[in-house]
Formats: structure tokens, sequence, C-alpha cells
């Protein structure tokens, strides 16, 4: 059986080997003969180290539920960020440079290791119910997911929470497969009108989106990526997406 764990403690020990290990390798062992410019270098290193793990303090304490139930997913993913950490430790503790740039990596990838195909994040969602049966989905990267009766509680009365809820009609979709746990944004979206019409702004890349989520922002990417950079001499064309 799952049990749940409060998500700040199961990220305590990823934060305390990142933010711990100057004040072990430099402060503790050379902290008696620090002048101003050494105490310096130490609090850029640290402001530097914050703006780093910022994506990760984001997803602890804004995107990440207060409690996890530990599947097997979440075990593996804690596990290889901590591995990850730990290893330049071991590898790198005699190379300050070393050291410091594979603890940044490593937190770097931790942000993605904990984000990437995870379903029981808090990101800001669209909600769609289905007037024929009453279920209810949400959009996750291209897919649309179908929430469990105890996942779908959560957004009764959400109006003033910010969460936008669609109404559809899956009977008026062509294959609906109402069994299933999920579904193609593509095709879940072409029933939907508004919403495939309508103008969003990709997270990612922090461009509009045209043709919705299921479309590509104005540089040609698609929801939740940013791959494509033109040059700011380069012209949006329409025909090509960017």
């Amino acid at each position: 059986m799952n049990k749940l764990i409060a998500s700040k403690i199961l990220y305590a020990p990823i934060l305390l080997v990142f933010f711990g290990a100057p004040l072990f390798h430099d402060v503790i062992k050379y902290g008696d003969d620090y002048g101003i410019e050494e105490w310096m270098a130490i609090g850029g290193l640290y402001l530097i180290g914050f703006l780093i793990a910022s994506p990760v303090l984001h997803l602890i304490f804004k995107v990440e539920n207060s409690y996890l139930k530990m599947s097997f997913k979440e075990s593996i993913c804690f596990g290889a960020s901590l591995l990850l950490h730990l290893a330049a430790l071991i590898l790198f503790w005699s190379n300050s440079a070393y050291l410091y740039v594979s603890l940044a990596v490593a937190m770097l990838l931790t942000y993605f290791i904990m984000v990437v195909g995870r379903k029981n994040l808090k990101f800001p969602s669209r909600i769609f119910y289905d007037k024929d049966t009453g279920a209810m989905y949400r959009v996750a990267g291209h897919k649309v997911y179908r929430l469990t009766s105890d996942e779908a509680a959560k957004y009764q009365g959400v109006s003033a929470s910010g969460i936008e809820i669609f109404n559809f009609s899956s009977g008026s979709m062509n294959g609906f497969d109402r069994c299933a746990s999920e579904i193609s944004l593509s095709n879940f979206s072409s029933a939907m009108p508004d919403f495939q019409n309508d103008s969003y702004i990709n997270p990612s890349s922090g461009l509009p989106m045209t043709g919705g989520i299921s479309g590509l922002d104005i540089h040609g990417n698609s929801w939740g990526t940013s791959f494509n950079e033109p040059s700011s001499n380069t012209s949006y064309d329409p025909n090509r997406g960017y």
C-alpha cells in the first residue's frame, strides 16, 4: 500500500547536498582564514546557487503537492535525482570547479526528472467535463488524461481558483473511447472549436500559441517546448508557423 509522504521531506536530502556542499568543502575547512573578498565570493556562489535551484524550489513550493503517494515511478525519480548529487560529490570533491559545475548540472537535471511525465503536479490546468458521462479530463503535455473520481473531486467548485472547466459532449466525437484513460490531444480538441482556436501562451517559451494548445507558438514550438529559437531578424511567417 502506498503511503503519503511530505514532498518537502523527499526533496530535503537533495537540497542539503546542493546547498551544504560549499559549507563542508570550503567554509568549514578554510573559513577562519577568510577575508571580506572570500566571504563575498561565498555569498556570490550561494546567490548563483539559488538562481540555479529556483526552478526546483518553485516546483517544491508551488507545483508539487504537499503530500505524495510514492509510486515506483516517483521513487525512481527521487532516487535518481539524489544519486546525481551524490555522484557529483564523490567524483569531483577534490576539484572545486568541477564540483560546483556538476552540482549545478545535477540540480537542473533534477527539475526535468521530477517534471517530465508526471501527472500528479499542480500545474495550471484546463479541465474538460463530459456532459454525457460526467467524466472529467485534464491536459498534460500532448495527452488528455481521464481523472479518477478522487482526482475529479478536487476540481468541484473551482471557479474561484483560476482553473477553467470546458464542457463537451463525447457523443458528438466520432470514435471517442469513453473507457480510455488517456486520449491524444489533437483528437480531443478537434471536437471543441473554441478550445482549438483560442490563443494561449506556451508556458515553456512564453510565446502566443496559434491553433490553441494542439497548435504551435509563433516560433514553431509545440505546447510545453521551446526548442525553436529563430533569430530576431527572422520575421514571422504564418505558412511555416514561426
